[in-house]
């Protein structure tokens, strides 16, 4: 039988097997009820403690089969299947989701002492109450530390005492630098906000680019995943969602190397950055990149859209937009949503070897 044939037939059921468990299996927590939180909150840290560092695997070695870009066989796809179920029964405690200001998002735990990554645009400004609701439906008290509204980063603590000898269940830190494209990679979240006896519903894709200040990936996304983590397959945070696509490869997160890079910035509650809010913004271009290409090559453009009103190509090759150099398509996506609807932007593409001056007018994103 055809590989292709053989993987539309096998890995479609096994992933989606995968999800089912995973996402709607209620935990052993959940099932006994929830409970809410008693114990008073301490103080607001007044210092900062240092950051956490990247580690190497405390999971099993991975199996062969298990990083495989396209699995060969069955047995290729069930070691794939045992590989994610055994990280996301690892790392699963840690996902959290965070209620600020009215707004849901996700976060994960990144320390025993109770820091959590998410999104700046989940977080906010420093110094907010958060609701922080864990896996079983208890509900802690934290506050948001700092943001980096440049790459779209936020750091959270949790204030209330952890429940192991006043320590929280944890993941690791791995390192976004170095990942491959079409490595495989995991999403947890709470989309659509934490929902009773409904573990994190897992998404399994491959990272389509690594683009500096953003990961790219081909795991779905929706309302509520915003601040959930992206995993490796040996356990590790190396991404945390940040844009969700309108179609199923623009998917955005902030490599977990800016929050190790900026802890003491974030962890002083320090907001800096231009403003950058991916989840809010209603600017719409109408393109999708080339997802093989390194450079900001138009892969489709879709019909009726500000893009095709302005007489962007497939296969042009956009340089700047806005009058701001432009190397790849996340570094797009940060220009695009610093706009409006309705703007006027020069784009500035290479076509056939020359250069193209095109002025496009901003439009509304579509509703999904």
């Amino acid at each position: 039988m055809p590989v292709t044939d053989l993987f539309r037939r096998a890995v479609v059921p096994l992933v989606t097997a995968v999800v089912a468990v995973l996402a709607f299996a209620p935990s052993a927590a959940a099932q006994s009820g929830r409970r809410s939180s008693t114990s008073a909150p301490t103080d607001k840290p007044a210092t900062t403690r240092p950051g956490p560092k990247p580690r190497t695997p405390t999971t099993a070695p991975l199996e062969p089969a298990a990083v495989k870009p396209l699995p060969q066989s069955v047995d290729d796809l069930r070691a794939l299947q045992k590989r994610v179920r055994a990280v996301v029964a690892k790392v699963a405690p840690a996902v959290v989701g965070l209620r600020v200001n009215g707004g849901q998002g996700s976060g994960v735990i990144i320390s025993d002492d109770g820091y959590v990554l998410t999104a700046g645009h989940v977080s906010g400004m420093p110094n907010r109450d958060v609701s922080v609701v864990l896996g079983d439906g208890r509900i802690v008290r934290g506050t948001t530390l700092g943001v980096n509204y440049g790459v779209d980063s936020g750091l959270v603590k949790i204030t209330d005492p952890g429940p192991n000898n006043g320590k929280w269940p944890f993941v690791d830190a791995g390192r976004s630098t170095g990942l491959r494209k079409g490595q495989w990679c995991i999403a947890l979240g709470h989309p659509g906000g934490y929902k009773a006896g409904r573990t994190p519903p897992l998404r399994l894709g491959r990272i389509l680019d690594n683009l500096g200040r953003f990961l790219r990936t081909d795991c779905t996304l929706v309302g509520g995943d915003s601040g959930g983590p992206l995993f490796d397959l040996d356990g590790r945070v190396i991404g945390i969602h940040s844009r969700i696509g309108g179609t199923l490869n623009e998917n955005m997160h902030v490599p977990v190397d800016s929050y190790l890079d900026t802890w003491d910035r974030l962890a002083s509650a320090e907001a800096w950055g231009a403003t950058f809010m991916p989840g809010r913004s209603q600017a719409y271009l109408g393109v999708q990149v080339d997802p093989e290409a390194t450079d900001c090559r138009v892969g489709e453009v879709f019909p009726d859209s500000p893009a095709e009103s302005a007489g962007l190509k497939k296969g042009d090759v956009i340089k700047s937009f806005n009058g701001y150099k432009v190397n790849n398509f996340g570094e797009l996506l940060v220009q695009l949503s610093q706009r409006k609807p309705d703007d006027m932007v020069e784009v500035e593409v290479v076509r056939d070897d020359r250069r193209v001056k095109l002025t496009v007018k901003i439009g509304t994103k579509p509703k999904q």
